[in-house]
């Protein structure tokens, strides 16, 4: 029975909320603590969900285990499992976050290659990255309870979550998270808006597919020239410079939108300019 509840409730969440029983937790239950916290989102294309139930249970469900069983052996904890996604807190600091996201995008390549030999479409997977303290408690009602986390970093890998989709980017993390990231490959993307506060947003092309990686490696000084010629109005410069990104590599998401962003800014140069502009 013991077994049966820690398939619902992991050990390593009871160890995070100082318990060693589902038994000793109540709704009593609560730590405050500093701790790296990841959101993992995937989808496949309209054809998987279109799929019957059992066929599009056993998608998501592979994608879950692969994935999620790469946070367990780095220390996470996962909660709050969706039909597309995840969350995981860490303890161990950024740095094993970032290393647990790096791995996972490195067994999406795997995963990619394993479903085009079987002839089913691939998934993509973003996840995004912070660190500040989260709060750990228990909710519910008399008759059902559940653990949860309650923290304003939730709220930015949440927003961070939404801009990789615009900018097609794999990872994405706060600067909290890139002291960490020595040995990556990454590069700042620029600054979004959340509870009124200015975040810089850094991406880890690490883990990516190695073309992919060899030119964002190779013209990540030129991206950044783009980007802070861009917060510095300069927007001219700043389309040059992406539309020249752009011509020699279509498939660079972050210059795409730069590029759109600078000729929108020429053209209406009152406007406030983050991440989140021309929404």
């Amino acid at each position: 029975l013991a077994q049966s509840y820690r398939r619902f409730v992991p050990e390593r969440v009871l160890s995070l909320l100082g318990k060693t029983s589902i038994q000793e937790v109540d709704k009593q239950t609560f730590v405050s603590r500093n701790l790296s916290t990841m959101m993992l989102s995937f989808h496949f294309p309209d054809q998987v969900y279109e799929k019957s139930g059992r066929e599009l249970f056993d998608n998501v469900n592979e994608i879950i285990e692969r994935t999620a069983s790469i946070v367990t052996q780095k220390g996470g904890a996962e909660f709050n499992f969706a039909y597309d996604g995840y969350d995981s807190v860490f303890e161990e600091g950024s740095a094993v976050a970032l290393s647990t996201a790096v791995a996972i995008q490195q067994e999406v390549l795997d995963i990619n290659r394993e479903r085009e030999l079987s002839g089913k479409p691939p998934v993509v997977v973003r996840i995004a990255l912070d660190e500040g303290n989260v709060m750990m408690g228990v909710v519910g009602d008399e008759n059902q309870i559940q653990p949860t986390s309650i923290s304003s970093s939730f709220f930015v890998v949440k927003h961070l979550l939404e801009l990789c989709g615009r900018l097609e980017a794999n990872i994405l993390c706060t600067e909290s998270v890139i002291d960490d990231a020595s040995g990556y490959g990454s590069r700042y993307m620029g600054k979004c808006m959340e509870g009124g506060q200015a975040i810089r947003t850094y991406e880890i092309f690490d883990g990516a597919a190695y073309e992919i990686r060899k030119v964002k490696e190779s013209t990540g000084s030129r991206f950044s020239q783009g980007v802070y010629a861009l917060y510095s109005r300069e927007f001219s410069q700043a389309k040059r410079i992406f539309l020249n990104l752009v011509h020699n590599n279509t498939g660079d998401g972050g210059a795409r939108y730069y590029l759109y962003l600078a000729d929108r800014m020429e053209k209406q140069p009152e406007e406030e300019i983050s991440l989140d502009s021309g929404l």
